[in-house]
């Protein structure tokens, strides 16, 4: 199974629980992802690159022993969380640095 250090890193840190949902967290990820290139490059790739991979377990990820960003009864949830929730986020800010 592959690792998706930089995704799974920013997902961890910016949507833990243990920041207590605080949306100063989600604009501090987007301040970074507009300031980084190569980190929004990253992320951006790794969040497609595990979505596609179907060994990869976005429903362990996010929440396992050492962190928790949401417990989901599915897969398919976690997966409809990265995508729904986080990639739109990434996608805006690469739309917004582009133009």
């Amino acid at each position: 199974m592959r690792q998706y250090n930089i995704a799974l890193s920013a997902v961890e840190s910016f949507y833990s629980v243990e920041t207590g949902d605080w949306p100063g967290m989600i604009e501090l990820f987007q301040e970074r992802l507009e300031q980084v290139e190569v980190y929004r490059e990253g992320v951006r790739r790794e969040l497609y690159d595990s979505l596609r991979d179907p060994e990869f377990s976005w429903k362990s990820a996010l929440w396992n022993e050492d962190f928790h960003v949401e417990e989901f009864e599915t897969e398919g949830e976690a997966r409809a969380f990265i995508e729904n929730v986080v990639l739109p986020l990434v996608e805006r800010v690469f739309a917004k640095v582009q133009s």
